[in-house]
């Protein structure tokens, strides 16, 4: 478990090094310097390798300290300064930076493992079996029940078939566990020794698709002519499985013609596609939704101009017919061999996954056939010689058109379990039972395991950002153990937020009455920062509430606790995209209780060290600056305006009140109120329409539950709006800091787009894409980045960030002396 304990150091390493600086503004490098004394074997000389370069950092104690230096290996998130493959880049201390760190590789208990696996395809079938959509299947209740078969599975056939009987809830046929071929078992034999794909035997055309390449146009077209010419045509499919019916098909696109006289209509597939994750708990404007797709209908005209040929479809277990067998089949120009009574499986696309040295099916459409399901009988049943068996049918076939008992169609719809035996809450209800944890007890352990593999299956498929999680890989499995061992309230939900943030995207969070119990909802009246490595009051709320603290006071300890303490605590259970806004949050959480009141707190202001009070409440709102939305400053000549309190109808007069200015100051050092899209037309420089960004929802369905791949994502761009406005022609700045996050970081970007507005300060918090949100068994509400946002020039957003052209950081100093030294970098730089 090594990784997260270094994300635990790396975000807290800083604090150590809490060492208030001298009253002029910090500008930061990008990357870490080398170090320019000489400490703890660097920086006096050569003592680093290959690659690796003496940084400077800070050592976790609760009082300032000297710097210390190590050998590290610097990294980026934006693809510049790549780590070794055994290594990721982990968010570290101030002094250095973004540096590589081993991957964890430790082994998970096998029960662990088979656990994971369990996940793995319950997973794939959550969302891509098209029966969940339509039927009530109590799927978290099947995962419940398998969970204690599969942990005490001891060998690979155990393990298949404890997962088997969990797939067999299912009720389909056409999804099951397939075990390995027996060793001393041949696979099933070719129809001749012959290397050619079609033989001819007695006046038989026999097409072995072993011998097949589907996707060669040139063999399927010789084919083609050869199927043209004969009069009984034997398909012998028995190598070709279900889960590459596709291949079957396309083959069978050339051949079709030739195997009918007049028109036919081809049956249809209807899935499940996901654009995005449906939100459960709140509104989005994300526009995620699940839907069924059904495929076009294809009618193909019959090109013989004798009659003709009689077919007959060898099958084996498993194998899927082609699309034409239907309307043949019904016309009594085909007969199917097969080796046992048909089932849904002749006719069901499904998908192939490994599963202990075997592997398992899982339906991924449903077959459509004019508004039904077709039900085929077949015409031979028999393992012994099927091509002899096919031949010899077709020799004696008469034509007699057959009815194919269309059953109808599952009605489209999700179908929500009113209750099910996993005892699960349905999406936005309160927890019960088993479920949730109560004030003394957590879930059972089962219950314990649902949840978390809740939260790792919709990470896992859906979140935005699949390549920026490093720490992800691993994650269910660590969630697994400490799930084991939770056996306290405190413990499940603290496992449940490690895991949640192991995504590392500053959007994904948990809530819930257990959560906000863990983590706190009583704060005091500040708003803290941090600031040089330490936990600042960087501005008072509420003067009454706020009690003795004072702005610029640094944090030593709360409650008979160290802040480095605390922030060790709550590091692993905060979610961070950047070092900077993962650890803006837990400074939060340091500060935070479950209980109001007044606590006891330890501070150092100004160098002395006081033990005053500190009074906590419910938060309500996010803090604003007191001050007015817009004003002229610097003697009337340049424009500020309050982007976390403008709103949309304010823009015109806003614009108008400093339209003469030499130059306008966004402040955007906190959360807009949606006026990105009111500022654009004021600043945009363009002549015609201008794209702004790119927008990648993830894309799944069909039997794929992969999100990074390039085509499984839907990609659409967004523009900057137009409208008749005066434009505003002098030079724009906005000022950024971690605080910026979300929609705050998509308003830098179209400002930046639409006149080249400049950035100072530091860099945003790098969690962009609109959120959704999923409800858990127990009624917790997780939330995620659903769609990705990439600039459609410069380095990614995601885990990186608005970038300041002007870097300038905060120093404690300047707070206690009442001044912004971000605004006074941006005013100086207008001027």
């Amino acid at each position: 478990m090594r990784s997260r304990w270094m994300l635990v150091l790396a975000v807290v390493g800083s604090l150590g090094g809490c060492r208030p600086k001298a009253p002029a503004p910090t500008i930061a490098p990008e990357r870490p310097a080398p170090a320019t004394t000489a400490s703890d074997g660097c920086g006096d000389g050569p003592a680093c390798g290959a690659g690796l370069t003496c940084i400077e950092h800070y050592p976790i104690v609760e009082r300032p300290s000297p710097p210390r230096h190590a050998c590290e290996r610097p990294c980026s998130f934006t693809g510049d300064a790549p780590c070794p493959e055994d290594q990721y880049c982990a968010m570290e201390s101030a002094g250095a930076g973004l540096v590589c760190r081993p991957l964890d590789t430790t082994a998970a208990p096998p029960d662990i493992q088979r656990l994971v696996a369990l996940a793995e395809v319950w997973s794939q079938v959550r969302f891509a079996h098209p029966w969940l959509a339509t039927k009530p299947i109590d799927w978290d209740g099947a995962l419940l029940r398998a969970i204690p078969r599969v942990r005490a599975a001891q060998t690979d056939a155990a393990m298949r078939e404890a997962i088997g009987t969990m797939l067999a809830e299912l009720g389909d046929p056409a999804t099951r566990v397939v075990p390995p071929e027996p060793a001393s078992s041949e696979a099933t034999t070719s129809t001749t020794a012959s290397e050619e794909p079609v033989t001819e035997v007695e006046g038989t055309v026999v097409v072995d698709f072993a011998k097949v390449q589907p996707w060669n146009p040139a063999m399927t077209a010789a084919i083609a002519e050869q199927l043209a010419k004969a009069d009984r045509i034997v398909f012998d499919l028995r190598q070709w499985p279900a889960a590459f019916a596709e291949a079957v098909e396309v083959a069978f696109e050339r051949w079709n013609p030739v195997l009918l006289d007049g028109m036919a209509t081809l049956p249809t597939r209807r899935s499940r596609v996901f654009h995005g994750f449906p939100s459960e708990a709140m509104a989005t404007s994300g526009g995620y939704y699940e839907a069924f797709e059904s495929s076009a209908a294809i009618r193909v005209e019959g090109r013989r101009d004798a009659r003709p040929p009689v077919v007959a479809f060898v099958v084996g277990d498993g194998q899927v017919l082609p699309g034409i067998a239907l309307p043949l089949y019904e016309r009594g120009r085909a007969v199917i061999v097969s080796p046992e009574a048909l089932d849904a499986r002749v006719l069901t696309p499904t998908a192939m996954h490994p599963l202990a040295d075997g592997h398992y099916e899982i339906r991924v459409a449903d077959p459509e056939y004019r508004g039904g399901t077709p039900a085929l009988k077949a015409s031979a049943i028999t393992v012994d010689d099927p091509i002899a068996r096919a031949r010899t049918l077709l020799a004696r076939h008469r034509i007699r058109p057959r009815s194919l008992a269309l059953e109808p169609m599952h009605p489209l719809g999700r179908v929500m379990p009113s209750a099910s035996a996993s005892g699960a809450a349905p999406a936005g209800a309160s927890p019960a039972g088993a479920a949730g944890p109560s004030p003394t007890e957590p879930p059972d352990l089962e219950h314990r395991m649902l949840n978390a593999i809740h939260v790792w299956s919709t990470l896992d498929v859906f979140h935005a950002y699949p390549d920026t999680r490093p720490r992800w890989s691993g994650a269910l499995a660590r969630a697994l153990v400490a799930m084991d061992a939770a056996h306290t309230p405190d413990a499940y939900v603290r496992a449940l937020l490690r895991l949640n943030a192991s995504v590392d995207d500053g959007h994904s969070m948990l809530r819930s009455p257990h959560v906000r119990e863990v983590l706190g909802t009583m704060m005091p009246s500040i708003e803290p920062r941090v600031i040089e490595g330490c936990v600042v009051v960087a501005r008072i709320i509420d003067p009454e509430r706020a009690g003795e603290l004072q702005v610029g006071d640094v944090f030593s300890e709360i409650d008979g606790v160290s802040v480095v303490d605390r922030f060790v605590d709550r590091a692993p259970l905060v979610a961070g995209s950047t070092m900077a806004a993962h650890r803006n949050a837990i400074a939060w959480q340091v500060l935070a209780g479950s209980t109001e009141g007044t606590v006891p707190v330890v501070i150092d202001r100004d160098g002395e060290r006081l033990a005053i009070s500190m009074n906590r409440a419910r938060r309500t709102g996010w803090p604003e600056y007191d001050r007015p939305t817009y004003e002229r400053i610097a003697d009337g000549t340049l424009g500020l305006v309050d982007l976390t309190r403008l709103t949309p109808d304010e823009v015109p007069a806003m614009f108008e009140a400093l339209q003469n200015t030499k130059g306008i100051i966004f402040d955007m050092r906190g959360y807009p109120r949606g006026t990105a899209w009111t500022l654009a037309p004021y600043l945009d420089r363009h002549p015609g329409p201008t794209p702004a960004a790119e927008f990648l929802q993830p894309l799944i369905g069909r039997g794929s539950l992969d999100p990074s791949s390039g085509d499984q994502r839907t990609r659409f761009l967004t523009r900057l709006p137009r409208a008749d406005v005066t434009r505003y022609e002098g030079p724009t700045v906005m000022l950024i800091d971690e605080r910026a996050v979300s929609q705050a970081e998509y308003t830098g970007m179209f400002l930046r787009v639409a006149n080249g507005t400049r950035f100072v300060g530091t860099p945003t918090a790098g969690a962009n894409g609109d959120i959704t949100s999923h409800v858990l068994p127990d009624g917790t509400e997780m939330y995620f980045t659903g769609q990705a946002v990439v600039p459609l020039s410069g380095p990614p957003l995601q885990r990186v960030g608005l970038q300041p052209d002007a870097w300038v950081a905060p120093t404690i100093a300047g707070l206690r002396a009442g001044r912004d030294e971000v605004l006074d970098a941006a005013i100086a730089l207008l001027q």
